[in-house]
Formats: structure tokens, sequence, C-alpha cells
């Protein structure tokens, strides 16, 4: 007798669930990552921040991109960097990072630099740092989509 091909199939519901809010959280730290929080970084001269894309944070680390514009190069060989998470216009956190990995990647027809980088935990922000972390892994699992019941929305 032939058994049934979906019949050999098990479903862990748990990778399944764990699969789905990574899916979500991702989603909602895009959303933050390009309309309310901005990452600077000093490139030389410390009025002359540059703007970098934010790509992924975690407990420990943080990731982000540079354009690659050979007009304005940005240096891939750096070690330490000094960052910038803005959330609003007057106010950041400072954050000192060691570059673990670099790589070239290239993304809807444009060129970049990423960077994997570890957050210095002897900084007197990481606590701060660690927090925000934690309150994107809560605000992904409790957010709620909006049916349109909201009228007026300002940020």
């Amino acid at each position: 007798m032939a058994q049934d091909k979906n019949s050999e199939q098990i479903i862990d519901f748990g990778r399944a669930r764990e699969k789905r809010l990574d899916e979500k959280r991702r989603k909602t730290e895009r959303i933050l990552f390009r309309n309310i929080l901005h990452l600077y970084c000093s490139a030389g001269e410390e009025s002359d921040l540059r703007s970098l894309d934010l790509i992924d944070v975690s407990a420990e680390g943080i990731a982000f991109q540079v354009i690659d514009d050979p007009n304005d190069p940005w240096p891939t060989d750096l070690e330490k960097l000094e960052l910038r998470l803005y959330f609003s216009r007057e106010t950041y956190l400072p954050l000192s990072v060691h570059v673990k990995n670099t790589r070239s990647v290239t993304e809807d027809g444009l060129r970049y630099h990423r960077f994997g980088c570890e957050v210095d935990r002897a900084i007197s922000s990481f606590e701060a740092y660690q927090s925000f972390v934690a309150f994107l892994s809560s605000y992904t699992l409790h957010a709620r989509k909006d049916s349109g019941s909201a009228t007026h929305f300002y940020i």
C-alpha cells in the first residue's frame, strides 16, 4: 500500500510561528528604520555626518549599508566607528561599534557596502541600546495593524 506523501510531512508549529514572527519583526523594523529612525556616522570631521541605511539591530550588534558612490567614497577598511542613532532631529543615541564584516551587495540596481558590527558594551549608552532592541522585539509581538479607524495621524 502506497503512503500519501502529505501524511509523511510533520508540521512544526513552533518553527512556523517563529518564522512568521521573524518576518513580522523584519517588516516592522523596515518601517521604523526607513521612516522614523535615522543612523549617521562621522566621516572625518564631527560636523560632516554621513547618512547610513539601517538594516538590522540585535542585542549585541547592528548592521547598516552605505551606497557605493565613486564621487563620495566610503572607507571599507574601518575597524571602529562612532554612530548616532537619531530618534528625532534633536536627539540621538551615541553608539561605538567594532566592524566585524563587510561586503558589497546590489539591491534594486544600486551597489552598497554592507557592514555588520558589534556594539561596544563599555559605552554608557549600551544599556539604552539593549532596551531599544528589547522594545522592538516586544513591539513586534504585540503590535496590531490599524484597520483604518485612526482618522488623523501625525508624526
